[in-house]
């Protein structure tokens, strides 16, 4: 008799963490729309609260994405942490270098859409911005270009 094993539905997760991303997305369009820089406390105090409604959706798609490929959804999730302090630190100015948080959250992005084309459980065409930079990193690049050519996996 073959025993079959019961994974849970990674559906509640799914939704529980569109829900969050949501609440993140809101967040910071108001913080830029509704208070504006001109009030300086209250701006820093919706983008904080903004910052930890994406760290809540960082954790959420690393255990979301950890049964597609564990390593990749660590590193997506460390990349993102990271642009998260960065931002934090930046809002108070005490980050140590001034790098934009984008630097990191280019591959954080990178890397879920990835892990979203390899998933079995969301439509791949949610992947497929990803999967349709590898013609472009792999070819041939002109001399002008700084930018190293790309081996994807």
């Amino acid at each position: 008799m073959m025993e079959r094993i019961a994974e849970a539905s990674p559906r509640p997760k799914a939704r529980i963490t569109g829900v969050v991303y949501l609440l993140y997305f809101l967040t910071a369009v108001s913080a830029e729309v509704f208070v504006g820089r001109g009030w300086l406390f209250a701006y820093d105090a919706v983008n904080l609260i903004a910052y930890a409604f994406y760290i809540a959706v960082t954790l959420l798609f690393y255990y979301m994405f950890k049964p597609v490929k564990r390593s990749l959804s660590l590193l997506a999730a460390f990349f993102s942490l990271v642009g998260c302090a960065n931002g934090v630190l930046s809002l108070f100015n005490l980050a140590p270098y001034k790098i934009s948080s984008l630097v990191f959250f280019g591959p954080y992005c990178l890397l879920i859409g990835y892990l979203i084309f390899r998933s079995t459980f969301l439509p791949r065409i949610l992947g497929v911005p990803c999967r349709g930079l590898r013609p472009i990193a792999q070819s041939r690049h002109s001399s002008n270009s700084p930018l190293p050519s790309i081996e994807f996996a």
